[in-house]
């Protein structure tokens, strides 16, 4: 199987990817003193719009979230304008119906201080039928194993999309009981794996945490496989497809399951 482990969390991915610069403008460790604008947006097919973030790095005082911007997502054919979430600052929501469509290509326009930050993406086809060998893993036992396999996308020898395994602990923060790992602790969603072939096997390495987790296989176009490797080289530019400002805009296609640690 064709596997990198990639054992870091899908934030700091973004971090790195608002840091070193995208592919419209190219930045530089000087220039990251300016305020930028980091969109950090999936968009998964067959669900409505739920996982669009904006948010600025004002002179390194830390990630806050945008309020009161213009957000609006088309397929070409109609618009949804995004609802501001009242619960979380730069988290913007679509209408219930307004379906993410596989196939179909959508942009993304972000209005701030009469500035446009834009992107677009296609979503991939749907997931199907993901089969889990159990659903517990042993932690005493070094040799347990979880087995995942789902229908791949890819036809022949030609690598269209890639695979992205990403989980997360699902007992709240005051309740997580630690496994006790040297090299450290997130909170998630934590991206475990980058692979081209529809199967992944699991075992307790990749888990910080006793308790129920869920675990998300996201099928992702290849044009996008640079945001979710490893970039630990920070005098390296990293690529971004949003046009006045940072990060990435990326249709998914998502299958999931719980798997509890034990």
């Amino acid at each position: 199987m064709n596997l990198m482990n990639i054992k870091i969390p899908i934030a700091s991915m973004l971090c790195i990817a608002v840091l070193l610069g995208s592919c419209a403008k190219q930045i530089s460790v000087p220039e990251q003193a300016a305020k930028v604008v980091v969109v950090n947006a999936f968009l998964e097919t067959g669900s409505p719009i739920d996982h669009i973030h904006v948010t600025s790095l004002n002179n390194g005082d830390g990630v806050q979230g945008i309020r009161g911007l213009d957000v609006r997502i088309s397929d070409g054919e109609s618009e949804s304008l995004l609802t501001e979430s009242s619960d979380e600052a730069g988290a913007y929501l679509g209408a219930e119906d307004f379906i993410i469509q596989q196939g179909k290509t959508y942009s993304l326009e972000i209005l701030k201080d009469g500035e446009l930050i834009s992107a677009s993406t296609t979503s991939p086809p749907s997931l199907i039928h993901l089969d889990v060998s159990k659903q517990y893993l042993e932690i005493d036992q070094d040799n347990d194993l979880v087995f995942l396999e789902w229908e791949g996308l890819n036809q022949g020898s030609f690598n269209e999309y890639f695979y992205l395994v990403t989980v997360r602990p699902l007992t709240s923060q005051d309740d997580l009981q630690y496994i006790n790992r040297s090299s450290g602790v997130f909170q998630g969603p934590r991206a475990i794996s980058l692979s081209y072939n529809p199967e992944v096997t699991l075992n307790g390495e990749f888990f910080y945490y006793y308790g129920d987790h869920l675990v998300e296989v996201m099928a992702i176009n290849m044009e996008y496989e640079t945001y979710f490797r490893a970039q630990l080289d920070f005098s390296q530019n990293a690529p971004g497809n949003i046009d006045g400002g940072v990060g990435f805009f990326v249709g998914t296609s998502v299958l999931s399951t719980v798997i509890d640690i034990r």
